[in-house]
């Protein structure tokens, strides 16, 4: 529960208004998973220059932190090796 939200006036007096954003969610639904935030982590191709492992480096990452994760078509890896190491929804 949130504690209200105090303000002065011009007047000096102080107004109380409800903290809007304790009851808003970030939560949306893609493709029948429900996802905390949305937000997907997509691959840009050739993520071995930035990582050895590549792709697999990325798709580990997603699942650690809730997201999808969306593979290249240029991938440096196969989607057979990214899905054996990911535990996220791909």
């Amino acid at each position: 529960r949130c504690a209200p939200i105090r303000w002065p006036t011009a007047a000096g007096a102080s107004r109380r208004g409800s903290c809007a954003t304790c009851r808003s969610s970030t939560a949306t639904t893609l493709l029948g998973q429900t996802l905390s935030i949305p937000l997907v982590l997509a691959s840009t191709a050739f993520t071995r220059i930035a990582d050895p492992r590549g792709e697999v480096a990325v798709a580990h990452a997603a699942a650690r932190a809730g997201l999808p994760y969306s593979l290249s078509t240029v991938s440096t890896r196969s989607i057979e090796e990214v899905a054996a190491v990911s535990t996220g929804p791909l």
